[in-house]
Formats: C-alpha cells, structure tokens, sequence
C-alpha cells in the first residue's frame, strides 16, 4: 500500500514512478528489484486505485505486484484562516 497526496477526484499530485515501487517493496519486503524491472503503463501512476504491476524478474520468469494506492488524508493546517 502506498498513501500519497490527492485531489478530491482522486488524481494524485505527485504520480508514482518505477523507483517509488522499487523503493517501498524493499521497505516493507526487504527485496531490492531494480527499478527498470517495473513495467508501468503510461510510467507512472496517476490515480488512487488498486494496481497490478508486471514485473521483470530474470530470463522469462516475471510476476505481478498488487499496488494499492490510497489518498492521504490531509490535516487542515490551523495557522490558515478559512476566508
């Protein structure tokens, strides 16, 4: 699972690339897979939603990594006044 910040349509202001998935499977699985190894329509993703991702293992051996992405739920910053 990965939360990143998102509009209240669900597009996300910063996309997740190959190297954020390479990145957050050896956080949470300790498996380091080189980030070209990730096969990303479009190369990156751009919405909140479930993902399922090839990947390039070795030789003919690939699989499918399962993304969920959700959206951060942001904290009104109390110093901003509302107009």
């Amino acid at each position: 699972e990965i939360t990143r910040k998102a509009s209240s349509t669900g597009k996300l202001f910063n996309g997740i690339n190959r190297e954020d998935l390479a990145d957050k499977l050896h956080e949470v699985a300790g498996i380091r897979i080189p980030p070209e190894s990730f096969k990303i329509e479009h190369g990156h993703i751009e919405r909140v939603g479930d993902y399922q991702v090839p990947v390039h293992l070795t030789g003919d051996i690939n699989a499918v990594l399962r993304v969920s992405v959700k959206a951060a739920v942001l904290k009104p910053d109390p110093k901003k006044q509302p107009f």
